[in-house]
């Protein structure tokens, strides 16, 4: 029985020796890769802050050049080249990944803010105009732009009602082209 148990307990410390030898090499590829990942950050965070996709993509050329540079700094030290060759090759596809990823999020944004200030626009002149042409209709039908103060509560909701029809109009509007988004936004 006790020769049993020290065999399993030389075997179990053996194996935990060849466990650990082969977690240390992942630990410093993975340490290199936050290396060249942090420096790809840098440049991505500062390719987000970019108006035109053509500055974007050249920060983020620079950037995949800077993070593959500090990879290659820390790796080719301590690997062969076979090794630093897959190793590079994987590293480099994590880096474009991110990039893609990364512009994708960057597009998006992009594309919405400018979608949603065109549509502010045209909603701020669709209510400028409106008000420009807004009369106020008193109790006998007659329409002015002059309101007296003991009109203006009603005044108030006649254009709150005017402007309430255009906001629905530009917001079903919206509600097709986006295919019922609004609903799912409001819960």
């Amino acid at each position: 029985m006790q020769k049993s148990e020290t065999l399993n307990k030389v075997t179990a410390s053996i194996l935990l020796f060849i466990f650990s030898m082969t977690i240390l090499p992942a630990d410093a590829i993975a340490g290199r890769r936050r290396s060249g990942q942090a420096e790809l950050e840098y440049y991505l965070d500062r390719a987000d802050r970019e108006r035109s996709a053509e500055k974007w993509q050249r920060l983020a050329e620079e950037g995949l050049l800077a993070a593959m540079t500090a990879w290659e700094n820390e790796a080719l030290e301590a690997m062969d080249d076979n090794a630093a060759a897959e190793s590079r090759e994987e590293a480099e596809k994590e880096y474009k990944a991110e990039t893609s990823k990364r512009y994708a999020g960057w597009y998006s944004n992009k594309y919405l803010e400018e979608n949603t200030e065109m549509r502010t626009s045209v909603l701020a002149g669709e209510l400028r105009k409106a008000a420009a042409e807004w009369k106020y209709r008193d109790g006998s039908g007659y329409e002015t732009r002059e309101v007296n103060i003991d009109d203006s509560g009603k005044a108030r909701e006649q254009w709150n009602e005017k402007a309430g029809e255009i906001i629905r109009r530009f917001y079903e509007e919206w509600e097709k082209e986006n295919a019922g988004a609004g609903t799912e936004i409001a819960g």
